[in-house]
């Protein structure tokens, strides 16, 4: 294995500890969302949701900008997977516009009714993302090891 494939390995194995640790995130904030209103009052979980919302979305964004810059994923020079690679990165602008749209209401009094039904919508879309993201990095890693396509 060359340097460069061992600099790619290790970059697709920080992705792939990235997206773990914001589907925990996504978890506890579907699970904030689904809250009753018998748990938590209506006041308190809007100020809880709103701090974890903000924290997630700071997340988000130093993920999507570590996957953008220089080589996206570690894997950029894959002609085999440039196709996928644009597809997922043409995403993560959209998700922020969604995001931000999300954090934005969230500072409103109170929410809009649908806030909670459109966040986990944003969370299953992310999640999706991730995901596709996982099998691209995973696909490479194999192509890599040479035990890929």
């Amino acid at each position: 294995m060359t340097t460069l494939q061992v600099s790619g390995q290790q970059k697709s194995q920080e992705t792939l500890a990235e997206h773990a640790e914001l589907r925990i995130a996504m978890d506890r904030l579907r699970v904030i969302a689904g809250a009753s209103m018998d748990v938590i009052p209506a006041d308190r979980l809007q100020i809880l949701l709103g701090h974890d919302l903000n924290e997630f979305a700071l997340r988000v964004q130093a993920h999507f900008s570590s996957e953008e810059r220089g080589c996206y994923l570690g894997i950029e020079g894959s002609p085999e997977l440039s196709g996928r690679l644009g597809v997922l990165r043409s995403q993560h602008e959209g998700l922020r516009v969604r995001l931000r749209g999300l954090l934005e209401e969230i500072e409103a009094t109170p929410p809009r009714v649908d806030f909670g039904d459109r966040l986990v919508g944003l969370l299953n879309d992310l999640f999706h993302h991730e995901r596709s993201e996982n099998e691209v990095l995973q696909e490479s890693m194999l192509r890599d090891t040479g035990r890929g396509a």
